[in-house]
């Protein structure tokens, strides 16, 4: 991306900004100035990540969604292994996430975190993200056989953090079954 592109993405930003800023005690603009840089970088990266390699924003939005330290790769879902790691190391370049010395896992800062939520948020995104979070979970999750326990342990606080984003709905099965399954 160029300087003249950053510059111009970053001018539409605050121009969105300022038309969906109706509370100016959570500081998102002020005379048309940016106050929340990281939502600015955030914005453009994902942009940019939406563009050049949408698996890697999907893993974004995901990981918007589940607690943010921890998250199982088995969690992450793609047509191969090395579309998955090619993803990966993509949101590892943007420094959005950090892999676990281990290898098995990411965890995302706490404040991408939270911006990537009020993003969501903000697009009317979370509801749908957060259905697609659990249904991927479903399929990660264990049974009960008790060998299984480390990766409930492992699995479980995603699960509350995601059960926790979605709104209660008698008719939503795979909500339902995930909560039972805990």
């Amino acid at each position: 991306m160029t300087v003249q592109e950053y510059r111009s993405r970053l001018d539409n930003y605050k121009e969105l900004a300022v038309e969906h800023s109706g509370d100016r005690s959570e500081g998102k603009l002020q005379d048309a100035r940016v106050k929340d840089p990281l939502a600015a970088t955030l914005f453009l990266s994902l942009y940019k990540l939406r563009r050049d390699n949408a698996l890697a924003a999907d893993y974004l939005f995901l990981a918007a969604c589940v607690e943010r330290k921890d998250i199982s790769l088995d969690l992450l879902k793609a047509a191969s292994p090395q579309a998955r790691e090619d993803a990966i190391r993509v949101l590892d370049k943007y420094a959005l996430v950090t892999r676990r010395p281990a290898e098995s896992a990411l965890d995302v800062h706490r404040l991408v975190h939270q911006a990537l939520l009020k993003r969501l948020q903000a697009q009317g995104w979370l509801q749908e993200w957060t259905q697609r979070t659990i249904a991927q979970l479903l399929q990660v999750f264990p049974d009960d056989d008790h060998s299984n326990r480390s990766k409930w342990r492992r699995l479980l606080p995603l699960a509350q953090c995601a059960l926790s984003q979605s709104l209660a709905d008698n008719d939503d099965e795979e909500r339902l079954q995930l909560a039972l399954s805990r």
